[in-house]
């Protein structure tokens, strides 16, 4: 996948197109996915598939799903994580393969909603999750790679007396 694909919403499908570096179309796919749902993110592999990130509804939870495309579209695996109103934004690649997801969650949280880290393996295994808030809302938007770990940014709502506050952090 090159810069050059589409991520759109048609309830209740998710559709992705991959166009060529010159903007001829190759291919469109549809995705049935459960309830409600955006894709709010897309992320190259080395092997030129990609993960689809997708926020649907799996057995009445807002779920994150991850879906695991190869070159021509089709699907390779499916994983959700769920445990409350979880949603993913943001997505990068993980140093030695794998990827990490930013986002929310209500599930393990000590606010109403905290900032949640995900990262997974190259096969969508959860290997390690990471929090961070307060009493307030807080939610990670973006994330990337970077030498030994991972930079973070977001904002909360639990720090601050006057309202939402932007905040960076560096995982390890």
């Amino acid at each position: 996948f090159s810069p050059a694909a589409l991520v759109g919403d048609f309830e209740p499908d998710v559709l992705i197109s991959r166009l060529s570096p010159d903007g001829a179309h190759r291919w469109t796919k549809t995705f049935r996915v459960p309830g409600e749902q955006n894709a709010p993110n897309l992320l190259a592999t080395a092997d030129g598939g990609a993960v689809l990130l997708v926020n649907a509804t799996v057995a009445g939870w807002r779920s994150i799903v991850l879906v695991r495309l190869d070159p021509a579209g089709g699907v390779l695996w499916s994983r959700a994580v769920t445990g409350g109103a979880d949603f993913g934004l943001g997505m990068a690649g993980a140093p030695g393969g794998g990827f990490v997801v930013a986002g929310a969650s209500s599930a393990w949280c000590n606010g109403t909603l905290d900032w949640v880290l995900l990262r997974f393996d190259a096969e969508g295994a959860l290997q390690r999750y990471w929090l961070f808030g307060g009493e307030g809302n807080d939610f990670d938007v973006h994330v990337a790679a970077v030498a030994g770990g991972f930079l973070v940014a977001g904002g909360s709502g639990s720090f601050s007396p006057t309202g939402l506050d932007l905040v960076l952090l560096r995982y390890d």
